[in-house]
């Protein structure tokens, strides 16, 4: 037996049609078929059976289905290994990024990862919660990075990253001192927000359901360092994922305050289309963004 005969095999089964998984593997239909035939004398069981216009495994050639599919993705893996070690990796990535993900959790992963691989260039795309769904959905990006997206239908979603959400107001805020604060109280403060349709946005409609309250929305704005700049000079209170404000909170220039229900735990998922195949470079940069955030959630458990 040989590598090459499971990984036919599997082709054939996957498709149900020798000529289709010749195509799929870019040999003649002959050639395959030899190879399967040849795998089941060694076997000495049948694994494949006429079916309609096709075929389709046996009940043995379905146990070794399982088999055969590992060592396909293994050899293709291999394959991509020994090919990156010969050429350095090149072409463009194409990157969906919350503002929140795109503006400060993703530059430290992409400085190092791009020293490493400088033949390889990147686009990143901001926008709306919706507008990163559909650029998704047209393969406008090659994969998400944002909130909000959990279980959403026709995507494959991994959550890499979790937040602390905070409510923040300048440093010597009357509140800051006064102790445990509800939200109903909370709703009587001039409120400073992100756009509709936001994920950001979307957090304070959920709050707002949660709580049966109705906030007192003062500005609405769309980048989160907005939001910082407008809460320092005393113009009202932010709702902010912590990592945005620790410098603020740092050196004083914000404060924290103890509201009801809070901190609030924001998840960020790595999205991409069900389906969608993704070339060693893509694959490559995920494993750094995965590392990265890894690395940060341990930085924040150890705190």
């Amino acid at each position: 037996m040989n590598l090459n005969q499971f990984v036919y095999f599997f082709t054939v089964a996957k498709n149900g049609n020798y000529t289709w998984a010749a195509e799929e593997l870019g040999i003649s239909q002959p050639v395959v078929y030899k190879s399967v035939r040849s795998l089941e004398r060694q076997c000495g069981l049948k694994l494949l059976e006429r079916q309609g216009k096709g075929v389709a495994p046996t009940k043995a050639g379905r146990a070794v289905f399982e088999y055969a599919a590992q060592v396909a993705f293994f050899k293709k893996l291999a394959e991509q290994t020994i090919a990156e070690e010969k050429e350095p990796m090149s072409g463009h990535i194409t990157i969906g990024a919350g503002t929140h993900f795109g503006g400060y959790l993703l530059p430290n992963v992409l400085a190092q990862w791009m020293s490493e691989h400088p033949h390889v260039s990147l686009t990143i795309m901001q926008g709306t919660h919706e507008q990163m769904r559909d650029l998704l959905q047209q393969d406008g990006v090659d994969f998400l990075l944002a909130t909000g997206f959990g279980g959403f239908p026709g995507f494959q979603t991994k959550l890499i990253l979790s937040d602390a959400l905070v409510v923040v107001a300048r440093a010597g805020h009357p509140l800051e001192k006064s102790g445990l604060i509800s939200v109903s109280e909370l709703s009587r403060e001039p409120l400073i927000v992100s756009l509709k349709g936001s994920s950001s946005r979307q957090e304070i409609d959920a709050i707002e359901s949660e709580y049966g309250i109705r906030f007192r929305i003062a500005v609405e704005v769309n980048r989160h360092d907005m939001i910082k700049q407008l809460c320092r000079a005393g113009v009202g209170i932010g709702i902010l994922p912590r990592s945005i404000v620790a410098e603020e909170l740092e050196d004083r220039r914000l404060c924290v305050l103890d509201v009801e229900g809070f901190p609030r735990t924001r998840r960020y998922f790595l999205v991409q289309r069900s389906g969608k195949v993704l070339t060693p470079e893509m694959q490559s940069l995920i494993a750094a963004i995965e590392s990265g955030a890894e690395e940060r959630n341990r930085g924040r458990r150890a705190v």
